[in-house]
C-alpha cells in the first residue's frame, strides 16, 4: 500500500509540472508611444487659463508705507499675516492651514530665480515694500508651471532698468497715541 501511495504521489506531482510548462499564447499587447506632459507647460503665460492678480508698486504701498501685508490682503483669496516684525505668514486659498508659521507651498521667485528653499520655506522677509515693479500671484494648480507649488505662487518683479540720474526718497513718521503720520517725498533728476 505504501508503495502504491508513493507511486499515485510521485504521478501527481510529475503531471502537475509538466501542466505547468505549457506554452500559451502571449496575451500582451503593443501600446503606441505616450508622452506625459505637466500642467500647463510650455505655455506662455498670457495665454494659459491661470488666476493672476498683479499688485503693481503704487498699488503695493497704497495703506501702510514700510509693509507689504495691506496690499497682500486686497487680492481675494490671499491672506498675508505678520506675526512679528519681518515673520511674514501667507496663505493662498487655504494653503496654509496647517502651518502655523512662515511661508510654506507657496513658491516664490525673483526675477524667475527661486527664493524658496529646497525645504519649501519661503523667508519674505528679505524684500522690502520699495524693491520690486510688480508681484504677480498665482493661484491653484496654475502654480505648477513654475514647479510644485501646492499653493501658490508669486513672482517678484524688479524695476526693468535703472535710467541715470539721481533719486531720492525717504519716509519721516512721527508716532503719537493711535496715530501715524507719514511723508513721502520722491525727487527725481536727469531722466
Amino acid at each position: 500500500m505504501k508503495k502504491i501511495v508513493v507511486a499515485l504521489s510521485a504521478l501527481l506531482i510529475l503531471s502537475y509540472n509538466s501542466t505547468a510548462q505549457q506554452d500559451e499564447t502571449d496575451s500582451l499587447k503593443s501600446l503606441d508611444e505616450v508622452t506625459v506632459k505637466a500642467f500647463e507647460q510650455n505655455r506662455k503665460v498670457s495665454n494659459s487659463v491661470a488666476v493672476v492678480k498683479i499688485i503693481e508698486f503704487n498699488n503695493g504701498d497704497r495703506y501702510n508705507k514700510t509693509s507689504l501685508v495691506n496690499g497682500f490682503n486686497t487680492v481675494s483669496g490671499v491672506r498675508m499675516e505678520e506675526r512679528s516684525p519681518g515673520s511674514y505668514r501667507i496663505n493662498i486659498r487655504g494653503s496654509s492651514l496647517r502651518s502655523p508659521f512662515g511661508v510654506r507651498n507657496v513658491k516664490v521667485y525673483w526675477n524667475d530665480i527661486p527664493v524658496t528653499d529646497p525645504g519649501g520655506n519661503t523667508y519674505f522677509n528679505q524684500f522690502a515694500w520699495n524693491n520690486f515693479s510688480s508681484i504677480e500671484i498665482f493661484k491653484g494648480p496654475a502654480s505648477s508651471m513654475y514647479g510644485a507649488g501646492t499653493g501658490g505662487l508669486i513672482l517678484v518683479n524688479s524695476f526693468d532698468r535703472w535710467q541715470p540720474g539721481a533719486s531720492l526718497e525717504y519716509l519721516d513718521g512721527e508716532l503719537q497715541p493711535a496715530k501715524f503720520f507719514y511723508l513721502r517725498k520722491i525727487w527725481d533728476q536727469g531722466k
